[in-house]
């Protein structure tokens, strides 16, 4: 249980940080100098997009799914928190 719990936990931080931080690599598009630097800019992006926060956000959702049937976590803040869950997901797609 504290191994899931621990997995939850660092892909819930790595899909939310990547989240964050995708904003900003998009703004710097308009920032790069010539096409080598735009397309290697945009492969980090793709890469970052495809391999580290799709991923994370596939085992933040899984493993999460898993906690509530293993805790039978039907608590009141658990609503609120699917909601957050469904936020970030609409922000990824």
């Amino acid at each position: 249980m504290l191994w899931l719990k621990l997995l939850h936990l660092a892909t819930i931080s790595v899909w939310s940080a990547g989240l964050i931080c995708l904003p900003g690599l998009y703004v710097q598009r308009a920032h790069v100098p010539d096409d080598a630097s735009l397309h290697r800019l945009q492969g980090m992006v793709r890469f970052l997009y495809v391999a580290v926060l799709s991923p994370a956000a596939f085992v933040a959702i899984g493993s999460g799914a898993a906690l509530v049937f293993l805790r039978e976590a039907w608590v009141p803040w658990f609503s609120l928190k699917l909601a957050l869950v469904g936020a970030m997901a609409v922000i990824h797609i």
